[in-house]
This record gives structure tokens, sequence and C-alpha cells, in this order.
């Protein structure tokens, strides 16, 4: 069995909400029927708390649906970022506005997981640095049979 890095980030979900959480879903679906082959580490962005704390249009609620009924299907597990991570980057505040390496946790990740699925950016070029395969997903591909809401 190998596992699959899945990320997706705020800006995404904020910019194209109800196009994204359908995705989600249908991602979720892809990846419960094959639960037997790949097991999941779902990387959460720190900044989604933040982005949606006023929840006027149920995204975040939405989205909090979407994290329980990945934990109920049993596909892989939710990483959030860890002491370690707080720590390791409170040290590095002197660096402002840089990208100063993975944290523990990050590490981690990409050492354990065989490849990436997501949204493009930061952790998808440090699967590529690291020569692991990267799937960009595309919120308007819905699995065939499905709507889309396009």
């Amino acid at each position: 069995m190998k596992n699959l890095f899945y990320y997706i980030s705020a800006g995404s979900l904020y910019t194209s909400a109800d196009k994204m959480l359908k995705k989600i879903e249908d991602t979720l679906d892809v990846f419960a029927e094959n639960k037997e082959k790949i097991r999941i580490l779902w990387y959460q962005d720190p900044a989604f708390q933040d982005l949606f704390l006023k929840d006027t249009e149920g995204v975040l609620s939405h989205y909090r649906r979407l994290l329980s009924d990945f934990e109920a299907r049993d596909i892989g597990m939710i990483e959030t970022q860890q002491e370690e991570d707080f720590l390791f980057w409170r040290n590095m505040r002197d660096e402002p506005f840089q990208r100063v390496g993975l944290s523990p946790s990050e590490r981690r990740a990409v050492e354990q997981c065989a490849a990436y699925y997501g949204d493009p950016g930061y952790y998808a070029e440090c699967f590529l640095e690291a020569g692991k395969p990267v799937m960009i997903q595309d919120p308007g591909i819905i699995t065939e049979g499905k709507d889309a809401g396009l």
C-alpha cells in the first residue's frame, strides 16, 4: 500500500468554494474506491481557520463535514501542524516572507508519501524536488456521471 499526500490550499477553496467542495467530495469518493491500494495523508492548511472565521456561506461547515466523512471512511489520516512545527516556524520568524525549508512534520510527510495530489504550490514543488510524482487537481474535472456544477 502506498501513501499519497493530499493538499487543498485555503486560497483555492476561498476563491472557488462551490467547485472546490464538489471536487473534494469527488476526490474522496475516488480515494475510498481505492483504499485497498492507497492511504491518504490529508495535510491541512493552517490558514483555513483564519480565512473562514466568518463562515457566512457555510464553506467551513461543509469543509468540516468532508473531514468527518474522510475520517469515517477510514481512507487515511488528517495531518495538522504539530507543536514541533510551531517551534520550527517561531524560530524562523527572523526570516519574514521567506520559505526556509520544511518543518519536521512536512519533511516526514514528503519522505513517507509516494506521490502528491492537490493544488499547485510549495508542497507540490517539494515532491518534485524529491523526485516523486505530482498530480495537480482540476476543480472543473469531476468523475464521469457526477454533476461538476459548471
